[in-house]
């Protein structure tokens, strides 16, 4: 799908990943609608944007009425004006063996990165114009289960097999729905723990534009599931034919990930 012209919905704004997708979006000729929990740093982000138009919805996921609302302004908007492309992009992780996860850490994770985008998504169906595009950012560890991100995996899995399903349920219909799964980024959502972890453990770290700018080619390609990252995406495909033998090399990193955690939290 071209972006010119397009009127592009972007939870996560304000987050690493989402300050590039916008910049980059904004340069392509689309008008973007920037959503976040913080009103300023929204509108600090939209004036740094190539064109006019572009318009700030602050809203907090993680609280029950603030979030019916901010699905009631989308209804409204799209009814009137139409949005042609939602990128969910919003989320947070925890970085901790499941043993030492606050009731809160599991809580905040399991709504922002899987119930919040399946509600959302649910509400698109009723007003989505086709052609239009439903993007949901996850993550490799979508695939590759590792230690200390149980609970993280297992909502970035649950959204890419969500955004699989819903893709075949619309197969008769132009509302397609994709899946762009991250590898390590550097951004704030990873803590000094997880930068030391990613140094020691020599994982490859990838800067936000680029990753935002392989979520762009995937809107513009149309491609249905990507993950970024090589040996990642090699990982991925081993991890669903062979996964004792993945299972056996993450092993030997267990020591060093235990060494660095403590009960503290990384948030988008």
């Amino acid at each position: 799908m071209d972006v010119v012209n397009k009127t592009v919905l972007l939870t996560g704004a304000t987050g690493g990943i989402g300050q590039e997708m916008a910049s980059q979006l904004a340069s392509k000729g689309a008008t973007l609608i920037l959503v976040g929990r913080d009103i300023l740093s929204l509108q600090s982000l939209a004036d740094r944007l190539y064109g006019d138009g572009h318009q700030c919805w602050s809203a907090d996921f993680l609280n029950d009425e603030k979030f019916r609302l901010f699905l009631e302004k989308a209804n409204q908007y799209a009814a009137q004006h139409g949005i042609d492309i939602v990128i969910n992009n919003a989320g947070c992780q925890s970085l901790n063996m499941l043993k030492d996860q606050s009731e809160l850490d599991i809580e905040r994770q399991v709504r922002l990165n899987i119930s919040v985008p399946v509600r959302f998504c649910q509400e698109i169906l009723h007003w989505a114009v086709q052609p239009a595009m439903i993007v949901n950012i996850g993550s490799v560890l979508g695939a590759i289960g590792m230690s200390g991100y149980s609970v993280y995996c297992a909502t970035k899995a649950a959204l890419y097999r969500f955004s699989e399903s819903l893709q075949r349920e619309l197969n008769d219909q132009a509302l397609q729905v994709l899946y762009v799964g991250p590898r390590a980024t550097n951004t704030p959502l990873n803590d000094h723990r997880a930068r030391v972890l990613q140094q020691r453990l020599r994982q490859k770290v990838d800067e936000p534009s680029w990753v935002a700018s392989q979520v762009i080619r995937s809107i513009t390609r149309e491609t249905p599931v990507k993950w970024l990252g090589w040996p990642e995406r090699l990982l991925v495909l081993l991890n669903q034919l062979c996964p004792q033998m993945v299972g056996r090399a993450l092993a030997k990193q267990l020591p060093l990930v235990r060494h660095y955690l403590m009960d503290q939290e990384s948030e988008v």
